[in-house]
């Protein structure tokens, strides 16, 4: 047995407004939040007032989309604040027990009493940091993130199989995608288009399937193709269009075009997902769906959890 790698502890993450892209602005303070609070530094609404404006970070408009009703455009530690607190609400509202945290009445994001950190939510917060911030893990957060996309839809008992990493485990495209075909119970022919002889996953990490496997009339069945990203917020528009729809339902044989779905470890804002959705080009898999869908983690999310949780925070505030 391969004796895996040892990761340095890393340092303190520092709270940091674009760690995810100008389009994740209050997602990132958020996440800032919850790891303070599994830290025991927690901070309340007023200190996170005094943060932003301590860091010139008003100057930055907390949203990026104007919705119908219309945004705040002044920028103001408040405004930003609030943005930030909607997301921790929306959080408690969509995964209730599911979110180790709490919010008390002072308005400071607490661990919930007794709740677990081995759990999916926190599996994703992590894989989100350690990438945004640069840490050191055993295996890339990507590399991670191809992986728990399978699991998830496996545990909504979908069909799954990863093709971007069995590249580098099978050795080429072709083979990569010939297996995940095989493991959907579906047909193909990777030539039937070209591609790159350098080919890794032709805009693709995994395969799904919701239909009938073992039906041998193999032709209309529910395809979907993904693409899993850690990257920042403003790459997500480009990511969700890679997959050549018409390319992969000439690969897979089948009739009619896949449905092309996003899968990111960040929590999507409303006014960000519809945006991503609206042109009708995909789905989106954000952690708040991936926390509902998936019971447990994986020895390698685990591994990252560890890595994060260990650096601790730090904002300028002296220790308690």
């Amino acid at each position: 047995m391969t004796e895996r790698p040892t990761v340095p502890r890393p340092a303190p993450i520092t709270p940091d407004i674009d760690a995810y892209g100008h389009r994740n602005r209050a997602e990132a303070l958020a996440d800032w939040l919850e790891l303070a609070a599994i830290a025991d530094r927690p901070i309340n609404s007023a200190q996170l007032g005094d943060l932003i404006s301590d860091n010139s970070w008003s100057r930055k408009q907390p949203r990026q989309f104007r919705v119908p009703e219309g945004l705040e455009s002044e920028m103001t530690p408040e405004n930003h604040v609030d943005a930030v607190k909607k997301v921790l609400d929306r959080r408690n509202e969509t995964l209730d027990h599911l979110w180790p945290f709490e919010i008390q009445d002072s308005w400071q994001v607490v661990k919930r009493e007794g709740a677990s950190l081995d759990v999916p939510y926190v599996a994703l917060l992590c894989l989100t940091v350690a990438h945004a911030w640069g840490l050191s893990t055993k295996v890339d957060p990507e590399v991670i993130l191809e992986s728990t996309v399978v699991r998830a839809l496996r545990a909504m008992g979908i069909v799954a199989a990863q093709v971007g990493t069995a590249v580098d485990e099978r050795g080429d495209f072709e083979n990569a995608v010939e297996g995940a075909a095989k493991h959907l119970g579906l047909p193909s022919n990777v030539n039937a288009v070209t591609h790159s002889l350098r080919a890794k996953d032709e805009g693709v990490d995994t395969l799904a399937l919701v239909g009938w496997p073992s039906d041998r009339r193999r032709a209309g069945q529910w395809v979907f193709v993904g693409q899993a990203t850690v990257g920042q917020s403003q790459t997500w528009e480009r990511k969700i269009r890679e997959p050549d729809t018409d390319h992969w339902a000439q690969r897979l044989l089948q009739p009619f075009e896949p449905q092309v779905f996003l899968a990111v470890p960040h929590q999507v804002s409303a006014e960000h997902l519809t945006r991503l959705v609206s042109n009708k080009t995909g789905l989106v898999i954000d952690r708040l769906r991936f926390a509902l869908s998936l019971s447990d983690v994986s020895s390698d999310e685990k591994d990252v959890i560890d890595v994060v949780l260990s650096a601790g925070v730090y904002d300028g505030r002296a220790a308690a």
